[in-house]
């Protein structure tokens, strides 16, 4: 993630134009400072156009009710966005603090400091997601052979080969035998339902979110990996998905190029 800053460095408040053009002089409403995170106390959860809107979402608090949670960021938006990503699809922590460390951390190394640093509170919709695992960080080939098919769970192994590879379960049973998860398979293809690897990386692959979405998914649900490795990350496949926990609005309001073109 680049160079690493603490949480409670001073940084000026960013001002995002939310299509009001009378209220250029105030904070917009759907992002916070990161000294100001903590203020989301009061979830809209018993408000009926939430609950409507909210529908069966598997992003929820222990009690059932919806979660807050947070995004970090750091860059200028294009005009009409209030967030962004190279991904056709959007992560999201339930650790706040972890959020504003995203926030201060700039991708490229070379700069000192994180341009307009915000934490965005919001609520999610989530209510096909291809994985709920709050246990752990992995995707499990036998859960994508169950979800997914065999036939497509392999393909899924056979192109993260490498990431597979990077497990400890590889080095301790396949290693010493086996040079790539195409060689295991056309052994012992069984072996497929042992096979796992880090859900971010599957998920982070734009070609795979686009598979899962045509075949009815909306988003996922697992431990982190990095600053949120003993946090939950959520993950949404639609802009639509989204509302603010602040002000209980869409997160995006306008249709951008980049909306069009499928990227948040």
């Amino acid at each position: 993630m680049g160079i690493r800053c603490t949480p409670d460095v001073v940084q000026p408040l960013r001002f995002i134009d939310d299509g009001n053009v009378e209220d250029g002089d105030r904070l917009a409403g759907d992002t916070t400072s990161l000294g100001t995170v903590q203020s989301v106390i009061t979830p809209r959860s018993q408000e009926s156009s939430l609950t409507e809107w909210f529908g069966q979402s598997r992003a929820v608090n222990p009690d059932g009710t919806a979660a807050v949670l947070y995004r970090g960021e750091h860059g200028s938006l294009v005009e009409g966005e209030h967030l962004h990503s190279r991904l056709n699809s959007l992560s999201f922590t339930d650790d706040s603090d972890a959020a504003g460390i995203y926030a201060l951390s700039p991708n490229n190394q070379l700069d000192i400091t994180a341009e307009a640093p915000r934490v965005t509170p919001v609520h999610l919709r989530i209510e096909n997601p291809i994985i709920e695992n709050r246990n752990d960080p992995f995707i499990d080939l036998s859960h994508l052979a169950d979800k997914l098919g065999r036939g497509e769970a392999k393909r899924i192994a056979l192109k993260f080969d490498r990431d597979i590879q990077h497990t400890g379960s590889w080095d301790i049973n396949y290693a010493s035998e086996y040079d790539s998860v195409a060689q295991l398979l056309k052994k012992k293809p069984s072996e497929l339902r042992n096979l796992y690897f880090n859900a971010y990386k599957f998920l982070d692959d734009p070609v795979e979110i686009e598979r899962l979405k045509k075949v009815g998914y909306d988003g996922a649900i697992h431990v982190g990996n990095g600053e949120t490795a003993t946090s939950i990350e959520y993950r949404v496949f639609d802009q639509r998905q989204v509302k603010s926990a602040l002000s209980g609005r869409g997160i995006f309001r306008r249709e951008t190029r980049r909306q069009k073109a499928g990227l948040f």
